[in-house]
C-alpha cells in the first residue's frame, strides 16, 4: 500500500471514530453526524465543508488525533453546526471575512456551552471576555455578532482565536440561491428539525448545556423565508390578467392555420390568484420594545408584501399601536402613504402588554363591516403579555424577535421566530 493511500485510509478510520465518540456523548446528533460525506483535500488547513462534503487533510487529521483528539472532535462538530445553523447560506451582501468570524464565534460559543466530555476544553481569557460581551447583545445570533464585530478594530485577533475550519468552499453571494445550494440548505433544515426532535426524545438528561443549541435550532425549524410565511394569509380571488395556465397553444395555432388571422381559442382574461387584500399589523408598544426596531419591522414587512406582488390592486394595511390599550391606528394603501408614516413615526405607549384590546378592536371593525376581506393579523411583540383565550375568526400570527415562553401562546395562534435581526 502506498503512503498516500495509507494516510487516507487511516484518516477515514479516525474520522469514523470521531463520529462514534460524538454520538456516544450526544446521541441526538445521530442524523447530523452522518449527513456529510468524507472527501480528501490536501489543500485545506485541517477541514472544511460546503454542506455536502466534509473535506479533510489526511496528514493533519492523523497529526491532530495523536496530539489533541478533542480538537478534532470539536472541528468535526464545528462544521456540522455551521450547516445546522445555515451559516453557509445566509451571508448575502455582508462582508465575507467579518461574517466568517461571526459564524465561528457563534459555533464555538455553542460548543463551549455544551459541557460535554467529547468537546470540553479550558476557556482562554479572550474567549471568556468575548462570550461575556455577546451575551449582552439583543438576541445572540450570527447577525447580532456580525453587527457587534463591525464596531471593533480587533477582528483579526478574534479570527485567530476562533477559526477552526476553512470557509473557502462556502457559496458566494451569487451562488447562494442556485437550485443546488437551496436544495442542500433545505436538507439541513430538515436535519435541524430531526435533531431537535431527537433531543426531546432522549429526555432531560440531554438538556444540560444544550439550551443555546436547542434555542437556535428551534428558531430555524420553520426557516422558509418571511415572504413565504405571508402566503399563509393570502386568499383566492379573480384578477384581470391573461391566464396562460388555461391557454392551450395547440388550439390557438390550429385556429390561425385555418382562419389565418383569427385564433380558434383566445386566452382567458381573468385568473384566480392568491394575494392579500386587507391586513392588520399590530405593534407592541410596551416599554420593552425599541422604537427603531418597530419602525424597521413595519417598513420591511410592507416592503416584502409590496415587492413580492402579494397585494391586490385595492388593498389596505392597518397598523395599530397598542400596549394595554389602543394607542394609534394608521391605514396604508400605497408606498407613498407608508413613506409619510415612516417619516413621522413615533412609538406611542410604554405601559404593560395586553394583547386583548387589539383583538377586541379588530373584532369590532369586522362586525361593523369596515373589513370586507380581512386576511389576517400580525402581532410584533416580545411575547410578555396577556393573550386572548378565544380564537378570532381570522388568522393570527405572533412574531417574536427573541426567545419567548411558548407554553403561554394559545394553540390557535401561529408562532414565528424571526431568524435575523430586522
Amino acid at each position: 500500500m502506498r503512503q498516500r493511500d495509507w494516510e487516507k485510509e487511516k484518516a477515514i478510520h479516525i474520522l469514523e471514530l470521531v463520529r462514534s465518540e460524538l454520538y456516544m456523548d450526544m446521541p441526538h446528533f445521530l442524523t447530523a453526524l452522518n449527513t456529510l460525506m468524507f472527501k480528501e483535500d490536501e489543500h485545506v488547513s485541517v477541514c472544511a465543508t460546503n454542506g455536502i462534503y466534509f473535506y479533510y487533510n489526511p496528514l493533519k487529521v492523523i497529526e491532530l488525533f495523536q496530539k489533541n483528539s478533542i480538537f478534532l472532535n470539536r472541528a468535526y462538530l464545528h462544521s456540522i453546526l455551521h450547516c445546522l445553523y445555515s451559516h453557509i447560506w445566509l451571508r448575502k451582501n455582508r462582508i465575507e471575512f467579518i461574517w466568517n468570524v461571526a459564524c465561528d464565534i457563534v459555533v464555538e460559543y455553542t460548543l463551549d456551552s455544551m459541557h460535554k466530555k467529547s468537546v470540553s476544553r479550558i476557556l482562554s481569557y479572550a474567549r471568556k471576555d468575548v462570550y461575556h460581551q455577546i451575551e449582552k447583545l439583543d438576541g445572540l445570533s450570527c447577525i447580532t455578532v456580525y453587527e457587534w464585530l463591525c464596531t471593533r478594530d480587533d477582528i483579526q485577533n478574534l479570527y485567530y482565536e476562533f477559526v477552526v475550519d476553512d470557509h473557502a468552499s462556502w457559496p458566494k453571494e451569487k451562488d447562494e440561491k442556485t437550485p443546488q445550494s437551496s436544495s442542500v440548505q433545505k436538507k439541513w433544515q430538515s436535519v435541524a428539525k430531526q435533531t431537535v426532535f431527537d433531543h426531546k426524545q432522549k429526555g432531560k438528561e440531554n438538556d444540560d448545556g444544550d439550551a443555546f443549541l436547542v434555542s437556535r435550532l428551534q428558531a430555524k425549524k420553520s426557516k422558509y423565508s418571511f415572504s413565504q410565511f405571508f402566503k399563509r394569509f393570502s386568499i383566492m380571488k379573480e384578477e384581470m390578467q391573461i391566464n396562460e395556465d388555461e391557454f392551450d397553444l395547440s388550439y390557438y395555432t390550429y385556429g390561425m392555420s385555418i382562419y389565418k388571422n383569427m385564433p380558434l381559442i383566445e386566452p382567458l382574461e381573468t385568473k384566480e390568484v392568491k394575494k392579500i387584500y386587507e391586513f392588520v399589523i399590530a405593534l407592541d408598544t410596551s416599554y420593552s420594545i425599541d422604537e427603531n426596531l418597530a419602525k424597521r419591522f413595519i417598513s420591511n414587512t410592507y416592503s416584502i408584501l409590496s415587492t413580492s406582488n402579494m397585494f391586490y390592486k385595492s388593498c389596505k394595511v392597518y397598523i395599530i399601536q397598542c400596549d394595554d390599550r389602543i394607542r394609534k391606528e394608521d391605514v396604508i394603501s400605497n408606498q407613498n402613504e407608508m413613506n409619510r408614516l415612516l417619516d413621522s413615526f413615533t412609538l406611542i405607549g410604554g405601559g404593560n402588554t395586553d394583547f386583548r384590546p387589539v383583538f377586541s378592536y379588530v373584532n369590532d371593525l369586522v362586525n361593523q363591516q369596515v373589513f370586507q376581506n380581512l386576511c389576517g393579523l400580525l402581532y410584533f411583540t416580545d411575547g410578555k403579555g396577556v393573550y386572548p383565550k378565544k380564537c378570532p375568526a381570522y388568522k393570527t400570527a405572533f412574531i417574536y424577535l427573541e426567545d419567548y415562553d411558548q407554553s403561554k401562546v394559545p394553540s390557535w395562534a401561529i408562532q414565528y421566530r424571526l431568524e435575523e435581526k430586522i
